[in-house]
This record gives structure tokens, C-alpha cells and sequence, in this order.
């Protein structure tokens, strides 16, 4: 699509792409699903006629999903940069594009953009490319807050909403954000809603969510070899508290020509931005039919980002408020663990970069620690492992995924952020019989360790860590 001059729209087929005019007569597309969290039983469609051009930037505050604004002056992500926006420069010219081996080997008449041999393996130490690097030389990620001018590049932070001032009820504006981001979502015209669930907070949230904005939905758990039990015994009990239907969906697996066809293109896709155990359930199994392209499904990710995440892991490494270096920071993720950041030298100079964006007046996460969650791990981890999902039919569906979400998630004291205590309130609000089952109940075994530790103290069972280490040796012959 011609968007200007000099200036196309080319986008897969699959994603859905909506074309809106502002009050002044100015062109936008909308990319993906965005729903609104400030106006229920309204879309995005039905109000962006009347609101002035100057507006939509600020207005994008209350959308929550995955999706991507561009007009001819300016391209605006949702609160993570889920979607994903990655930029190449090339003989003057700009080039955005979600996917960074698209603007590394196929841009027409460029040379191709040499990989990074990053170190990245899972769940071992920091096992995601730092942002704004990607896998490519010169290929960067937007990070999440910013705009960019599509023609020119220029970058800049994104205006908040109107309503950013202090709420008055914190748990009552959370809930009734929540609510009808849930309602709206509802009303976008999919076949089949569908809420993913776990034992954890946060698909519970979104359950309440559920619950209280009265929409037809079903429950369902996708089944894992690495899940814990608690995964596989709670959603059904959860599910059923809510009047909600559940199933665990079939994976039935594909022949060995197919998935290694499968590997292909996920490994094309992914271009090593992140590895996950996923990814070879996405290769080898066919999914539920239920999961077909007129659902969508609701998730629970974004959310962790108000438990202040990595915040203890920073403080065993001796960082606390101060931004840290850039080898300071990456020591944090080499403590007790065999991850080392190879190359190094491209490590320290990505982390360098981000350090270098935090004096940016950007409206979210004045901490840096919340920064480097919602930067790195939200914009970097968790946006690229969700890419995975690009293969299912389903539309995949973050309700916490907006700005206005995520500030009142940050609003608490960290203290009580620490221990989700703004989503326990609005489950309350919102359906307090979800809380009749625990929440991640640790198993017997873990219970007995962390009493153990308790008990001990701290300084004993770091001494008594290489004893345990030695015991696993001798165990595994």
C-alpha cells in the first residue's frame, strides 16, 4: 500500500490491517489488534474520525494488545513494542519491519546485514539479545515508549495519556481498566474467545477480568513436558470457580518431514533472537483445530512488570537504585550461573546502549530496574518468543499489554508490588471466589527447602551450596 511518497506499507496477509482517518483528513493504518481500556463498548474505529491528528499519539496510552500505528509521519507501537519495530538504514533510505532477517537478507539492492553469533541459550543467564541490538549488524530494535518517523528515523518518546495523574482508588481504576480492555476485546469480532490458564496470578487477573466484564469465553492450559504439576492441577478447579469451561488442548504430532519443514521456517522467523523450549512443540505437533483463525486468546504476560521482577536478582548482585554499569549489570546474570555473555564485546556494548536511553524522558518506569524489565525482557524476550505464536492461527491477546495498564501496575509501593497486591485487590473487585484456590502453591518438597533456609540462616546454606553441587555430580554418576 502506498502510504506516501516513497513511502509503501507491505504487510502479511494474515494480519489484520485497518485503515483510519483522523478528524483532519490524515491517513492511518492500524496493524494487529488494538482495543481500547478507557471507553467500553467502543472501538478504536468507531472514535478515531473524531479526534484531531495531534491527538492518536497520546490516545495510544489506553490501547492495549499488539499492534503498530504508521502514518506517513509517524509509526507508534503498543506499550511493549510487541509487534515489533526494527530499523535499517540503507543509502539514506529507512526500512522498519518486524521481522530483522527480512531487513538483513532481502531488502532489494542491499547488502545483506552479517548475524551477531550471540550466546544465547535457554533460561541460562540472560537468554535474550540485549535491546536495541537484534541479530543483525546495524539492524536495531525501537524500544518500547518511542515513536519513530518512518522517512526519517527520528525517534522520540511517546506522549502519555490525559489521565496519567494520580487515580484515586488504585485497585478500583486497575479493575475497571482491565474490565473493559476485556469487554472491548470481546467485542472485536472474533468466532471464539479463549483464556489461557495457569496456577499463576496473572491468568487469574485476567480471569477475574473475564468474569466481570460477563463475556462469553472458554478456559484452556496447553500442556508441556517442562510444566509443573501445579500447571496441570489448578486451571481446571480455576477455570470451574469462574463458570468457564476448560480443555487441555491435543497436540498431535505432525511426520518427521513436516516438522523438520517446521524447524525451518520458525528458525528463518526467529533469526536467533531467543531460544525456548516452545518453539519444537510449535515444529512438531499440529494444534487444536479450536485454535483456528477466527479465535483469539487472552494471556497473562506484561503483568510481572509491576512485581518489580528482577529486583532481587540486582540486589544479590549488589545493585540497587543507581544504574549500574554496563559489566555490573551482566554480572548480575553470570551469578551462580555457567552463562557467560559471548561476544562480549557486543554485549557490553548493547547494555551500554540501553544505559545510554535512561536519561530519556520517556512517561513510564522511572526505576531504572523497571526499565530494564520492560525494555529487555518485555520488548526483547518475551516479544520474540511470542513471534513464535505467528504460526497458530489464533490471535494472541495481551490484556496488561498497555501503557495506561502497566502505570497503574508501577503506582505501589514496591513493597506490595513485590507480592502482586494490586492484582489480588482487583480480583476481590472483581471475582473474589478466585482467590478460593492458592496461587502457585509451591510443592512439599520446596516448602521443606525454603523452611530448611529459613531455619539455618542465609549464610549457612551458601556455604553448604558446593556440598549440594557435589551431591548432584555423584547422583548423576
Amino acid at each position: 500500500m502506498r502510504i506516501a511518497e516513497h513511502l509503501i506499507l507491505s504487510h502479511c496477509p494474515k494480519l489484520a490491517v485497518q485503515r483510519l482517518k483522523s478528524q483532519d483528513g490524515v491517513d492511518f493504518w492500524l496493524l494487529g489488534l488494538a482495543v481500547l481500556a478507557d471507553e467500553p463498548g467502543r472501538t478504536i474505529a468507531e472514535i478515531f474520525p473524531s479526534r484531531h491528528s495531534s491527538e492518536i499519539e497520546g490516545w495510544t496510552w489506553f490501547w492495549a494488545g499488539r499492534w503498530l500505528l504508521v502514518s506517513s509521519r509517524l509509526c507508534c507501537q503498543d506499550a511493549t513494542g510487541n509487534l515489533g519495530v526494527n530499523h535499517r538504514e540503507v543509502d539514506g533510505s529507512q526500512w522498519l519491519s518486524s521481522s530483522p532477517a527480512l531487513l538483513g537478507d532481502h531488502l532489494p539492492n542491499a547488502p545483506s546485514a552479517p548475524r551477531i553469533a550471540w550466546r544465547v541459550q535457554h533460561a541460562k543467564g540472560m537468554d535474550w539479545i540485549p535491546a536495541p541490538f537484534t541479530t543483525r549488524e546495524g539492524i536495531y530494535k525501537l524500544l518500547p515508549q518511542r515513536a519513530i518517523d518512518p522517512v526519517s528515523g527520528t525517534q522520540h518518546p511517546v506522549r502519555p495519556g490525559p489521565t496519567s495523574a494520580e487515580p484515586g482508588d488504585l485497585a478500583v481504576s486497575f479493575a475497571s481498566a482491565l474490565q473493559t480492555v476485556m469487554a472491548n476485546w470481546a467485542r472485536a469480532g472474533f468466532t471464539r474467545l479463549r483464556i489461557a490458564v495457569t496456577a499463576g496470578l496473572d491468568t487469574r487477573t485476567v480471569l477475574a477480568a473475564t468474569c466481570a466484564a460477563r463475556i462469553d469465553a472458554s478456559a484452556y492450559t496447553n500442556l508441556y513436558p517442562f510444566m509443573k504439576r501445579r500447571d496441570r492441577v489448578l486451571p481446571p478447579r480455576v477455570a470451574a470457580l469462574a463458570g468457564l469451561s476448560h480443555t487441555f488442548p491435543k497436540l498431535l504430532p505432525v511426520d518427521s518431514d513436516e516438522a523438520a519443514a517446521n524447524r525451518a521456517v520458525i528458525a528463518e522467523h526467529m533469526d536467533g533472537a531467543v531460544a525456548h523450549a516452545s518453539f519444537g512443540h510449535f515444529a512438531n505437533y499440529h494444534r487444536d483445530a479450536a485454535q483456528g483463525s477466527g479465535s483469539s486468546a487472552a494471556h497473562g504476560a506484561c503483568f510481572e512488570l509491576g512485581r518489580c521482577f528482577f529486583w532481587p536478582k540486582f540486589a544479590r548482585a549488589g545493585l540497587g537504585e543507581t544504574p549500574p554499569t554496563a559489566d555490573q549489570l551482566l554480572s548480575a546474570f553470570m551469578f551462580q550461573s555457567s552463562w557467560r555473555p559471548e561476544p562480549i564485546e557486543h554485549w557490553r556494548e548493547a547494555i551500554d546502549r540501553w544505559l545510554g536511553t535512561l536519561p530519556e524522558a520517556v512517561p513510564l518506569a522511572p526505576d531504572w530496574r523497571d526499565r530494564f524489565y520492560l525494555d529487555q525482557r518485555l520488548a526483547s524476550w518475551n516479544t520474540n518468543v511470542q513471534r513464535a505464536g505467528d504460526f497458530v492461527e489464533s490471535t494472541a491477546f495481551n490484556p496488561a499489554n498497555c501503557l495506561r495498564i502497566l502505570d497503574l501496575l508501577l503506582r505501589p509501593e514496591p513493597r506490595r508490588r513485590a507480592v502482586g497486591a494490586l492484582q489480588e485487590d482487583a480480583i476481590r473487585l472483581m471475582a473474589p471466589d478466585l482467590l478460593r484456590l492458592p496461587i502457585n502453591p509451591a510443592p512439599v518438597s520446596e516448602r521443606i527447602k525454603r523452611n530448611a533456609k529459613r531455619l539455618i540462616g542465609p549464610e549457612i546454606a551458601q556455604r553448604l551450596r558446593p556440598l549440594k553441587k557435589f551431591l548432584k555430580r555423584v547422583a548423576a554418576g
